[in-house]
């Protein structure tokens, strides 16, 4: 079994990405004008689910309540340090102010799906990372970010090289590579920027290997 990949290829149907999708919702945040110094309430409490929009989805219904992985977490925040710490409450209150849809859509155009090859689900708690996603999608999504919005499909094979003793090598072609803009280099800077803290002072701090190369990321339960 192959973990890295998608069900098709491997067998497995993924993970769920916990923290690790709020990428996605920095990013529609930003791509509708909000900014990293905006503040937003992060403290833990009830919401009511129809007050999150998804123009996919039929009204959602009943209560929804997310925990902070520590107690302290709490009060108004910018959005920058609710990057910084993944505050859980901040994120979904970010949400409150847009469209899960859109959120979803901005996951698709980074490369994103479903391991299994179902949909994505849209729903509020699909923003804490519910969605099982192979490790691969992942890791081409967050490269989107590094590549200033330019998504590439994931290639595995480059080449195949007959290197036969007592025979001419051949090459054969690999996978083609497909590049589009998914977001716009404004956006994806920023969101490179907000990732960054994390690393330098956030919740990624123990897993930044200070080798002098620049590193982004987000913390996943």
């Amino acid at each position: 079994m192959n973990f890295s990949t998608d069900k098709a290829y491997g067998g497995s149907s993924g993970f769920c990405t916990g923290s690790t999708f709020k990428l996605f919702t920095l990013t529609d945040w930003l791509q509708n004008g909000h900014g990293l110094n905006e503040y937003v309430n992060g403290s833990v409490r009830t919401f009511q689910q129809n007050s999150f929009r998804a123009s996919c989805s039929k009204p959602f219904v009943g209560n929804y309540c997310p925990q902070n992985s520590s107690r302290h977490e709490g009060g108004y925040m910018s959005v920058l340090t609710a990057t910084e710490d993944s505050v859980n409450a901040a994120f979904m209150t970010m949400a409150q102010q847009l469209d899960l849809s859109d959120i979803r859509d901005d996951a698709t155009a980074m490369g994103v799906h479903r391991a299994d090859g179902n949909p994505l689900g849209v729903r509020p708690s699909s923003v804490l990372g519910t969605n099982e996603i192979a490790p691969l999608s992942m890791a081409g999504a967050i490269a989107t970010i590094g590549a200033g919005g330019i998504f590439c499909t994931p290639v595995i094979i480059d080449s195949i090289i007959d290197s036969i003793i007592g025979r001419d090598a051949k090459t054969l072609p690999g996978q083609g590579r497909t590049c589009n803009e998914a977001i716009s280099p404004r956006v994806a800077n920023t969101v490179a920027y907000a990732l960054a803290a994390v690393m330098t002072a956030g919740t990624g701090t123990h897993g930044n290997p200070r080798d002098g190369v620049p590193v982004v990321g987000e913390t996943g339960t």
